[in-house]
């Protein structure tokens, strides 16, 4: 085992901080994510550009080695880690490169109810809940936002309530909560 110089350690030092924040930051997208109109394509489309171009960096590393266990470490390391990482990438860039603004929107409020976010109920403990599902009818789809606050105290089911909403850069709605 060869020892590092001090630049090899700068540089994959620097490599492992920006993935470190990489991923802190996608666990504080996952809450914008959760409050996206079809989320789901979104996360589709964005894991497979993940899993090309982690490909495409695991071979540029893999050409550099003989032994076959280091290629398919490479490759798995990269197509792993941009598979995961690119839908975060791109909620971010969806949200927060958006040109458009916010617009009020006429929807039909269907429910709200409050969830405890604990992993079982203890004797005398608070019942309180942690935050709110509020379920809405956008273009006769069943769409489930999270909040913090119950977003319509006085509505019923049925009622026409305003929620604000504007398009991404990808074309995916974001909606605002807070």
């Amino acid at each position: 085992m060869k020892d590092l110089t001090i630049t090899e350690r700068l540089k994959y030092g620097l490599i492992a901080l920006i993935f470190i924040l990489l991923l802190v930051s996608a666990v504080f997208e996952f809450r914008s994510l959760q409050n996206m109109l079809e989320p789901k394509i979104l996360i589709g489309i964005f894991a497979t550009i993940g899993l090309i171009i982690g490909g495409l960096i695991g071979h540029h590393f893999a050409k550099k080695t003989k032994d076959l266990v280091e290629k398919m470490r490479f490759y798995l390391l990269f197509i792993v880690a941009f598979s995961f990482l690119m839908p975060f990438f791109g909620s971010m860039t969806n949200r927060l490169l958006s040109f458009n603004n916010f617009e009020n929107r006429m929807v039909e409020l269907y429910q709200q109810k409050g969830f405890i976010a604990d992993i079982g109920i203890i004797k005398g403990q608070n019942m309180q809940p942690d935050g709110y599902f509020t379920f809405v009818v956008i273009d006769g789809k069943l769409e489930r936002l999270k909040s913090v606050k119950i977003l319509y105290p006085n509505a019923r089911k049925g009622d026409k309530v305003i929620l604000k909403m504007k398009k991404g850069l990808y074309g995916f709605w974001i909606i605002k909560t807070e």
